[in-house]
């Protein structure tokens, strides 16, 4: 039975996916997202990824968006090496932030924190409304999470992480529209399931009146696979 923080994840990803979807093209269909996180639970940009991948993988689920999210971490300031602790008036080190940290970054980090912004036609047309001038792809945001320690974050703070984040989730579209548009390769073709060997028909009234029936179970069996 899932926990308090897995039906919390699964309440957060399903109202983030829900702008991205037309619910009303099919108003009595089911559509159930089945996620099983084989890592820790704090990667739930990872979780949101591979739900929208797993929508239009399907092909059969109407979208308007493309909701792409990543991992954001604040890392503390660097010591100041010898040279410049031995300065007189030595400037204070910043933090920095990073993307996707990692499981050693993890464990050092001040603020971290999973933004999802969702790609489509209406973002890029309020974009161009906008006239806006960045170079980032037009993208909406859908979902904010930022939590830091031990003290509270400043807002400047939380807007510098999402405009990373943001960069960043531009990244995963491009990368998710190139695996989805890429021909399958030959190593592809391993795991395709082989079509049935056709025997030879035998002349027969009988084999002559199934002959219709068969080429289309035949075509909708190759439309099936497409």
């Amino acid at each position: 039975m899932p926990g308090t923080e897995a039906k919390s994840l699964a309440s957060t990803i399903r109202t983030l996916l829900t702008p991205a979807l037309l619910l009303t093209a099919n108003p009595r269909s089911l559509l159930q997202l089945v996620l099983q996180s084989l890592s820790p639970g704090r990667r739930p940009a990872a979780m949101i990824n591979a739900s929208t991948l797993a929508l239009l993988n399907a092909g059969s689920v109407p979208m308007q968006g493309v909701v792409c999210a990543v991992a954001v971490g604040l890392l503390p300031p660097s010591p100041p090496s010898s040279s410049s602790s031995s300065a007189q008036s030595p400037s204070a080190p910043a933090s920095a932030l990073v993307l996707d940290p990692s499981d050693v970054e993890l464990c050092n980090l001040q603020g971290s924190g999973c933004f999802a912004f969702m790609f489509s036609a209406s973002a890029a047309r309020a974009t161009a409304a906008s006239q806006a001038t960045d170079e980032v792809l037009p993208c909406e945001p859908v979902f904010s999470s930022w939590q830091a320690s031990p003290a509270p974050f400043s807002a400047e703070e939380l807007f510098s992480a999402r405009a990373l984040a943001r960069a960043g989730a531009a990244k995963v579209w491009a990368a998710m529209k190139d695996s989805i548009g890429r021909a399958p390769t030959p190593d592809a073709a391993l795991f395709s399931r082989p079509a049935a060997p056709r025997s030879a028909p035998a002349k027969g009234r009988e084999d002559v009146m199934w002959s219709g029936s068969e080429s289309d179970s035949e075509d909708e069996e190759a439309h099936m696979e497409i």
